[in-house]
């Protein structure tokens, strides 16, 4: 059983390896998708789960990559999140485990506000990430001209699932949670 596992996680790295081999020669490869095979996928080389052509896998991917520029980590979000309808407002990109966003689901008319912070990083890198989230943020509202109302922060049931009526208790949220980044170091 375990022998099998491993051999179908090989062959779903495998294929990851080609689906990015793919995406990096059109220019696509987004960094999160760059980083989960190099920090992921390129772990494994020495165990049963890495691919038994994943020296050449990565060879491939690192000429494609070296020949193309690639989209931005928000360049991948609006376009994914495009196809569901949602709107991308507010995004910043620490690493695949660390980011923010706003975002505005256009037939529902809810807007979620979203902060993940990586639990593997020490304390003091997850307080080094939410201040440099936190620069992101007061920019981005600088830029917009909005502020953010305290008064307009509200209760949700799980605030990684933040569902709001309004931009402005995304907003609020989310200025919360940056003030506040103990909230998440739990």
């Amino acid at each position: 059983m375990k022998k099998e596992f491993a051999m179908s996680l090989s062959q779903s790295y495998r294929q990851d390896l080609l689906d990015a081999i793919q995406l990096a020669e059109q220019g696509m490869l987004s960094p999160s998708q760059q980083a989960y095979c190099f920090e992921e996928i390129e772990d494994t080389k020495g165990t049963a789960l890495y691919p038994a052509d994943g020296d050449e896998l990565f060879c491939q991917l690192r000429t494609a990559l070296g020949e193309k520029t690639q989209i931005s980590e928000r360049q991948r979000a609006e376009g994914e999140l495009h196809k569901l309808g949602v709107e991308l407002f507010f995004h910043t990109y620490i690493d695949r485990f660390t980011f923010a966003e706003i975002t505005h689901n256009t037939a529902a008319h809810k807007y979620d506000a979203i902060i993940y912070l990586d639990e593997r990083v020490t304390n003091e890198e997850k307080c080094a990430n939410a201040a440099a989230m936190r620069r992101a943020f007061d920019a981005w509202l600088d830029e917009n001209g909005l502020t953010a109302d305290p008064t307009a922060l509200t209760e949700v049931p799980d605030p990684c699932e933040g569902r709001f009526d309004t931009l402005a208790g995304a907003i609020a949220h989310i200025d919360h949670i940056l003030h506040f980044p103990d909230l998440l170091l739990i």
